[in-house]
């Protein structure tokens, strides 16, 4: 009756394709108008992460590969990698890739450890 647009979605259940342009239309017997657009961005971000190998083994001096399947989210989720407590830093031996995953271009024995994507 007042003319506003109300969503009511809770993380579960958003919905990207809600976003979009939206206007107001109000029209009488008199005629019709409508409103300038506005533009909704819905933001979320899903609450769990994807399944991925507990346990890797590869050769000294080979490269490895640890996959991150983090949560879906918009805008997308920022990536972070702990190796045995301590945040990695995205540099020339522990790369984060774009998909998540931390590649490390030549393992050694050094590299051993716990490693946690968040």
């Amino acid at each position: 009756p007042d003319g506003a647009l109300f969503f009511l979605r809770t993380v579960e259940n958003s919905r990207a394709q809600d976003s979009g342009m939206y206007h107001c239309k109000a029209e009488n017997r008199d005629g019709t108008v409508e409103s300038k657009p506005a533009k909704l961005t819905v933001t979320y971000l899903r609450t769990k992460f994807g399944d991925v190998a507990r346990s890797l083994q590869v050769a000294e001096g080979q490269p490895l590969n640890i996959q991150c399947r983090p949560p879906e989210g918009n805008p997308a989720p920022r990536i972070y990698w702990e190796k045995d407590g301590h945040t990695l830093l995205n540099d020339d031996y522990f790369i984060i890739k774009q998909n998540g995953d931390l590649l490390i271009p030549q393992a050694g024995v050094e590299d051993a450890g716990s490693y946690v994507c968040l």
